[in-house]
This record gives C-alpha cells, sequence and structure tokens, in this order.
C-alpha cells in the first residue's frame, strides 16, 4: 500500500515537473501572438493645388479656380458628386498645358467650403487660382526659386516676411544688384548656417519684390518667416 503511494506520488511529481519546465522554458518568441491592428487614420483627398502661392505674387481671383477633372470624367457627374452647379461658369481650353484630355472648368465664387467638397472629388486631379489676366501667370522667369511653407493658415506666419537662402558664395552687393534694391538697407537681420552661405529675413515684401527676389539666379529658396520658430537649417534647404 505504502509502496503504491509512493510510485503514485512521484507519477504526479514528474507529471507537475514536466509541466513546469515545458511552460517556463517556452520562450515568448515561441508563444504565437494575434496580429494587432492598428488604428490608421487616413488622410481624406483633396486635389492637388498646382499653384498655392500664386496670390502672395500675382493678380489672382481668391474666389475663382480652374478645376482639372479626370478623363471621360464627365462635368454633370462633377456636380453631382459634390451637390453644386452654380458655381461653374465656362469650359476652360488647357490642351497647351498638356492636359487636352481632361475636361477643366472655371468655377466663380467659390468658397472654402465649397473648394473643399470639389478638390475632395476622386476624379478631380487638380486645382489652381485663376490669374485675372486670362489665366497666364505674369513676369516669367528663366530661374524662380522655390518658395515654400506658404500654402498654410495666415495665421501661422508673419505676413509679407520671408527668409532668403543665398547660393554659397554669392554676396549681397550681387543680389541687391540684381533684385534692384539695396538688400542689406532693408533686411530685419542676417545669419549663415555655413560660413560661405548666408540667409538673410527681410520684411516687408510685396508681390513685386517677392517675384524680383526668387527671379534672382543667386537665390536657391525662399521661404515665408512662421510665427511659431524661425526655419532651422533643414527648413531652408532646397528640396
Amino acid at each position: 500500500m505504502f509502496r503504491g503511494r509512493r510510485v503514485f506520488i512521484a507519477l504526479l511529481t514528474a507529471l507537475l515537473a514536466a509541466i513546469f519546465i515545458r511552460f517556463r522554458g517556452k520562450s515568448h518568441h515561441e508563444t504565437p501572438i494575434a496580429p494587432v491592428l492598428l488604428d490608421t487614420v487616413k488622410t481624406p483627398y483633396q486635389a492637388p493645388f498646382s499653384n498655392p502661392n500664386a496670390p502672395l505674387e500675382e493678380d489672382v481671383s481668391l474666389d475663382s479656380y480652374a478645376i482639372y477633372l479626370t478623363p471621360g470624367y464627365s462635368l454633370d457627374d462633377h456636380k453631382a458628386y459634390h451637390g453644386h452647379s452654380e458655381h461653374v461658369r465656362e469650359i476652360l481650353d488647357r490642351g497647351k498645358k498638356g492636359y487636352k484630355d481632361n475636361t477643366v472648368y472655371l468655377g466663380t465664387n467659390i468658397n472654402q467650403e465649397l473648394l473643399a467638397k470639389i478638390r475632395a472629388d476622386p476624379k478631380v486631379v487638380q486645382v489652381e487660382y485663376e490669374y485675372l489676366n486670362m489665366g497666364e501667370s505674369t513676369g516669367a522667369s528663366s530661374h524662380l526659386a522655390p518658395l515654400e511653407k506658404c500654402d498654410g493658415p495666415i495665421s501661422e506666419r508673419v505676413e509679407g516676411s520671408y527668409q532668403v537662402l543665398l547660393a554659397p558664395d554669392y554676396s549681397f552687393k550681387e543680389h541687391s544688384k540684381a533684385v534692384g534694391r539695396d538688400v542689406e538697407r532693408l533686411l530685419n537681420e542676417k545669419y549663415n548656417f555655413h560660413t560661405n552661405k548666408w540667409v538673410y529675413s527681410i520684411k516687408p515684401v510685396d508681390r513685386a519684390f517677392l517675384r524680383a527676389i526668387r527671379s534672382d539666379g543667386g537665390v536657391e529658396l525662399v521661404v515665408c518667416e512662421q510665427r511659431a520658430r524661425r526655419q532651422t537649417e533643414g527648413d531652408l534647404r532646397p528640396k
């Protein structure tokens, strides 16, 4: 009887030991882990602006836009998508811009709410401000430095204030001659991230002056001054 009890106890002990070793020795890497689904926020589609900075330099109508539709997508289908039709003024010819197969129309009296609905249509491929001089930009230049960080809310930037990045070894004297003004007398401050590359901050800058600055071949980048912080070297590095 005692012998049988000892055998039972031995077997039970061995079983418990085997169970303990099995679970203790099992790595967390070997344990199947159920996939975790992360909540991803998908940004709603908004058709891109081809000239978001146009109001800073050109005469544009702030409530008139040229809207480009996907080839084969009708204007009636587009109007049905966002539920408005009174803003459509005329069909435009944009074949010379490489959109000969696209329906392009001019929309007027478009507020920001309607503009967002128009741009949310997946079949809208592009939106642009309509220039007042028959749809063409003025003062074309062979060089036009990039203009960045100017398409956000006006409340986030200093109106009429810009930071300008000059090319390596390009002097203020050369820059002033190119833009037709003594820049050093007008700038607010100047500093350099590199010993041979100047950055300066200037205000106020009107449309004509901004165009002249960007047209100078010695200017690499122009950035709208932000209220929150001064631009960093990364902000002022041409893309």
